[in-house]
């Protein structure tokens, strides 16, 4: 939730500059404070953290252009973040330090089978059963892009890689796309934010509603 939250915010910051008229920037300034309480209500850490870095590199983008805009989306943040209570969660804890882990199992997957992966849905075990210390268990490897690498191999990975580069290489070409797909990249290389397991569960949904299927792959047509 809070990687598309986040991915979505750019637009209405395009929004808000294309049409300088009061009946869109009115409805375009309460959707950011509507879309800045939903992030805040995730208590994702990452998702505050994109979103400061997509404020950044949009304001790059845009050559400094509408900086006070951006500025006061940054300090609304900070005051509905600092009002859900989010900023307790800044701290080095077990989630934080088993994640570097599970990311190094992951690496080790993929060096052992750089060309076929794993297996859909493997990655998760097999680390949790032959690299991980005890106490550390995990269903995917709290990282979309090593997941999709360590369980397709080089053959998915490698595609996957080379057009986001290559995307993100052009994102100056429209501030709104490159900020929303950078955004979206950190996310999922922080966690498991396209779920490749969930998403080609078709019978049981992995477990979710079919609303929530529905966004995540939602979520990744928009990737």
């Amino acid at each position: 939730a809070a990687a598309l939250i986040c991915a979505l915010l750019p637009f209405l910051w395009s929004a808000w500059f294309r049409w300088p008229v009061r009946k869109v920037r009115i409805p375009v300034l309460l959707g950011n404070v509507l879309w800045l309480a939903a992030l805040a209500a995730t208590f994702s850490r990452t998702g505050l953290a994109v979103l400061g870095g997509e404020l950044l590199l949009y304001l790059l983008l845009r050559k400094g252009e509408g900086w006070k805009m951006l500025i006061g989306v940054a300090i609304a943040a900070g005051v509905v973040a600092a009002g859900f209570g989010v900023h307790e969660r800044f701290a080095v804890d077990a989630s934080l330090v088993h994640r570097f882990e599970i990311w190094k199992a992951g690496l080790a997957l993929f060096g052992a089978n750089p060309w076929s992966g794993v297996g859909l849905g493997n990655s998760g075990n097999l680390a949790g059963a032959f690299l991980l210390p005890d106490g550390i268990a995990c269903r995917t490897l709290v990282n979309s892009h090593l997941t999709l690498l360590a369980e397709f191999g080089l053959a998915a990975g490698f595609p996957w890689l080379l057009a986001q580069g290559y995307a993100l290489l052009n994102g100056w070409r429209d501030p709104a796309a490159g900020a929303s797909l950078a955004g979206l990249s950190v996310s999922a290389f922080t966690g498991s934010v396209i779920d490749w397991p969930l998403l080609f569960d078709f019978r049981g949904f992995g477990g979710l509603t079919v609303l929530n299927f529905a966004l995540s792959w939602g979520l990744l047509l928009l990737f």
